[in-house]
């Protein structure tokens, strides 16, 4: 798959000719999210460390609309608990084709929620995904997926002068 296209910054890399590379990760394995709690994605504690990277696609799939998606990132990025499928389609974002929107039933089947930001989310140095349950009860996500694309070292002085 080629990310030509798709994205500005990995444009400019490669006509600089930057080493990067990319990660597609779907996920289909249910697991619960605590009520009020917060699930690292991939992996607990993980962090995507690089000098650049951009985040391409966030999607979280669940089995109730309090559930959402969230980025935290250098510099400054952190979406916090805002994203989350009940709040998308209150604000009209639901079932559209926008760069962050939910889908809700009737166009998903009966108790399947999903949000997907597909929006591109530069960042630097590190950047942390998470999945989160905002209700007072735990719900089950039943798979989630994210696009990253990072550089492989940092940019040089002389190519950027080029």
């Amino acid at each position: 798959m080629s990310l030509t296209g798709v994205s500005p910054i990995i444009n400019s890399w490669i006509e600089r000719g930057l080493e990067w590379t990319w990660f597609w990760r779907p996920v289909q394995r249910p697991f619960e999210i605590l009520a009020k709690s917060h699930i690292q994605i991939p992996s607990s504690a993980y962090t995507f460390n690089a000098p650049e990277g951009t985040l391409l696609t966030l999607n979280g799939i669940f089995d109730h609309p309090s559930c959402g998606i969230r980025a935290h990132s250098h510099p400054g990025l952190d979406t916090g608990d805002v994203f989350t499928v009940n709040l998308m389609a209150l604000v009209g974002f639901a079932n559209a084709p926008m760069y962050l929107s939910a889908a809700i039933p009737p166009h998903t089947p009966p108790g399947i929620y999903s949000i997907l930001q597909q929006k591109e989310w530069p960042w630097t140095e590190w950047a942390k995904l998470y999945l989160f349950n905002s209700d007072t009860v735990s719900h089950r996500c039943i798979g989630y997926s994210y696009t990253m694309a990072m550089l492989k070292k940092p940019r040089s002085v002389e190519k950027e002068a080029q």
